[in-house]
């Protein structure tokens, strides 16, 4: 997959972080897949998704 980093955007935020213990204490909820299976999930919806959302 070829990338090219830039500089950011106006209102792209510095990172993305989230902690699952509240909603794990309040609703009984915890993810089904680790950090690692998230971010590669991510990386491989990028390789394919200006195709799956073509008009």
């Amino acid at each position: 997959m070829h990338t090219i980093d830039t500089e950011p955007r106006p209102g792209d935020v510095a990172g993305g972080y989230t902690t699952s213990d509240r909603a794990a204490r309040l609703l009984g909820w915890e993810p089904g897949r680790s950090l690692e299976d998230g971010i590669r999930s991510a990386l491989d919806w990028i390789a394919v998704r200006d195709e799956r959302l073509k008009d």
